[in-house]
């Protein structure tokens, strides 16, 4: 009889433990708006494989981890329209020099693009993303002296144009500087030769899930950032599509191919920036925290970033702590500095 009311209260006790774990899980699940695990937990139960990178699925395993290739892309108004930027994985767009801003676009080693760029120079402050990415193939032509500097006392797979000159060429409808480019098949030796080394070392990545459609409540349609009084970006959400549309000074963007820049997560990364020489190149504080806003499934919500080290990756954090969750896809982080007017149309 003792041993029977004991086999009782373990029951009760299970039951307690079984019934708070539904409670909780069902909560975190509505609370996070998740329709299914993240990737990291279906890679792992090997049911499904997925890029760590964009969160979108792959062939097999191995095409989990490829090496990024990141390249600096000009946005002077000559270089317009630039090339690949429709088939990036991330971008990032950062202010320079001149009161413009240039891109660091990230891509997987397995795509394949007939034409990147327009390509310009390093600044010190890409180098802090890039080493997010492991051992990443780094795109550029030139950089300033500090980015010059840092990259000689590196273990970056540094592909300056000034030494792998083979890799690129100069159009002839553009002006010098902004008519330089390379494309998939220049990298393939490159990367094969690199690979030889090993395989690239895996950072941590960003979680990705698939959102319910529930979450796609369209509480702001667009939102426009204002860099300066002559440059801003709109992105406006394409329900259908489940995507968001960029637009340069009120006009839709689209490269050089006719593809149209759209993006599944957009973030605001709020920085501290100064001038730091007289040619106006700029100091941005990349290590610490800050605010961000983060757009996706066409709701803009306020956030906060981190980011422990040099090497550590930047996480994204919800008003609450919790670590963002991207949608599968594409995602453009804006760098924005701390003044910088963000209008939010509903």
């Amino acid at each position: 009889m003792i041993l029977f009311k004991k086999y009782l209260v373990i029951l009760l006790m299970a039951g307690v433990v079984s019934l708070g774990y539904w409670i909780f899980g069902s909560y975190s699940k509505w609370n996070w708006e998740v329709e299914a695990s993240n990737t990291s937990s279906l890679i792992s139960a090997g049911r499904e494989y997925y890029s760590l990178l964009d969160g979108t699925r792959v062939k097999n395993k191995a095409a989990q981890t490829r090496r990024v290739v990141a390249v600096m892309v000009d946005n002077h108004p000559a270089a317009l329209p630039q090339s690949g930027l429709s088939r990036a994985k991330i971008v990032y767009e950062v202010m320079v020099e001149g009161e413009m801003t240039r891109f660091m676009a990230i891509f997987d080693s397995a795509q394949k693009g007939e034409k990147i760029g327009p390509i310009r120079s390093a600044r010190p402050y890409f180098l802090d993303w890039l080493k997010e990415y492991g051992d990443a193939m780094y795109i550029h032509s030139g950089g300033s002296p500090e980015a010059l500097n840092l990259l000689s006392g590196s273990k970056i797979f540094d592909f300056n144009e000034f030494s792998w000159e083979k890799s690129f060429w100069r159009s002839e409808d553009r002006s010098a500087p902004h008519n330089l480019y390379t494309k998939s098949e220049f990298l393939k030796s490159p990367l094969e030769e690199r690979a030889k080394k090993g395989p690239p070392n895996t950072p941590s990545y960003w979680t990705y899930a698939r959102i319910s459609n529930s979450a796609a409540l369209g509480a702001n349609k667009e939102f426009t950032i204002k860099y300066n009084p002559y440059y801003s970006v709109t992105w406006k959400y394409d329900k259908k599509a489940a995507n968001y549309v960029r637009y340069v000074n009120g006009e839709k963007y689209a490269d050089l191919e006719g593809g149209e820049v759209r993006a599944q997560n957009v973030v605001m990364q709020y920085v501290l920036e100064k001038t730091v020489d007289k040619e106006g190149r700029l100091q941005i504080i990349t290590i610490g925290s800050g605010e961000a806003k983060i757009a996706k499934k066409g709701k803009l919500a306020p956030g906060t970033w981190k980011k422990k080290s040099t090497n550590a990756r930047t996480l994204f954090y919800d008003k609450n702590g919790r670590e963002n969750v991207f949608v599968p896809g594409n995602t453009w982080i804006e760098v924005v500095p701390k003044e910088t007017v963000i209008e939010v149309t509903n």
